[in-house]
């Protein structure tokens, strides 16, 4: 079996195979174009795609409910979905994959899975074919969702400028990802 570079990162092997000695490996990731033989006792047609790794710039937001289900924005370079070639983005949150939906090269979006685990953050991993994984430097927490009994006071100025005091339970201290309004 004879395996060559055919553009794009695509390996093809040709069925047509001579007994090489010694020989190369190819890793994913590297763009060598030397052929490389080597002998199987059945043949087929089989393609490789490598891809370049891809990096993450910035993860918005960094926190979460624990139901799950928190659109993470994930901005960065080199995102690829390929169908064809089992290449679609992935990400890791803590232990949890979930499969990303593909924007653009530069953007993906994954959901957060459901998590009970509010003791701390847990990092983001990113693969586009779910077995490598990249680390990407980012973190993400979960919360409980707030119930709020009260809300003082119950009225205010039309122009605004109102301080408002809320009670209830389940209030986290991961104010990073919220809004002043």
């Amino acid at each position: 079996m004879l395996l060559r570079e055919v553009g794009h990162g695509v390996v093809e092997e040709n069925s047509k195979s001579e007994k090489k000695e010694g020989g190369r490996r190819l890793a994913v990731g590297q763009a060598e174009t030397e052929a490389i033989e080597t002998t199987y006792s059945q043949s087929s047609n089989l393609e490789f795609y490598y891809y370049r790794e891809p990096f993450v710039k910035k993860i918005e937001p960094s926190s979460g409910l624990t139901s799950g289900g928190t659109a993470l924005t994930i901005t960065g370079a080199w995102f690829q979905q390929k169908p064809e070639y089992g290449v679609f983005p992935f990400c890791k949150i803590g232990n949890h994959v979930v499969r990303g939906r593909f924007i653009q090269t530069n953007r993906i979006i994954c959901k957060t899975p459901p998590s009970s685990d509010t003791s701390g953050s847990s990092p983001i991993q990113i693969s586009l074919n779910g077995v490598d994984w990249k680390d990407s430097g980012f973190h993400f927490s979960y919360y409980d969702r707030p119930v709020m009994v009260d809300l003082q006071p119950r009225s205010g100025n039309g122009d605004g400028g109102t301080e408002l005091w809320l009670k209830g339970v389940k209030f986290s201290n991961i104010t990073h990802s919220l809004k002043t309004v």
